[in-house]
């Protein structure tokens, strides 16, 4: 991933420098002002030293940690400990949005764990266009089927709300 100094988004002439240097052109990342490429080794130090390039970022390999290592990070096995499992407690997740996820559906019935959303953004509406606010959604009350887990949030006794019940008892 490259992002360029410049007050837009990647020009030709950015395209035009990562061809002469070999490069291959994967996504445009306007948001950042940037584009993912595949570049020659060797042509690395070239990129580096373009003043129009602001940060390079290596294609590093990922993988999902375990529930025990993100349940730690967020506190929730503290919170476990002292027997709070999220149960009767409402989350508002003020983010880009929420998709609707499996993940965010009670598996037994179908029904969504969320139960408003509300886009503050002129014109859009509150589905997540960047996966952000369904990736924090997730952690919150996630059942984790998608990925195989048996069970991925952090609040794990949170319910779905009878339709009477006010303040919900998920996410909002």
């Amino acid at each position: 991933m490259s992002s360029f100094n410049s007050a837009q988004s990647p020009t030709r002439s950015h395209y035009q420098r990562m061809a002469n240097l070999g490069g291959l052109r994967g996504r445009s990342l306007d948001l950042v002002r940037g584009g993912v490429f595949n570049l020659p080794v060797n042509a690395i130090q070239a990129l580096a030293n373009d003043p129009d390039v602001l940060y390079l970022a290596p294609n590093r390999p990922v993988q999902m940690t375990g529930a025990d290592e993100y349940e730690a990070t967020v506190g929730g096995d503290a919170a476990q400990s002292y027997g709070w499992d999220g149960t009767g407690e409402s989350v508002a997740v003020i983010d880009s949005g929420i998709s609707d996820h499996p993940d965010l559906h009670d598996p037994g019935t179908g029904v969504s764990h969320v139960v408003y959303s509300e886009s503050f953004v002129p014109g859009l509406d509150a589905s997540d266009q960047y996966g952000h606010g369904t990736h924090v959604a997730g952690i919150v009350a996630g059942n984790g089927q998608s990925s195989g887990a048996e069970t991925a949030r952090t609040a794990k006794g949170t319910q779905q709300p009878p339709s009477s019940e006010w303040p919900p008892a998920r996410i909002s």
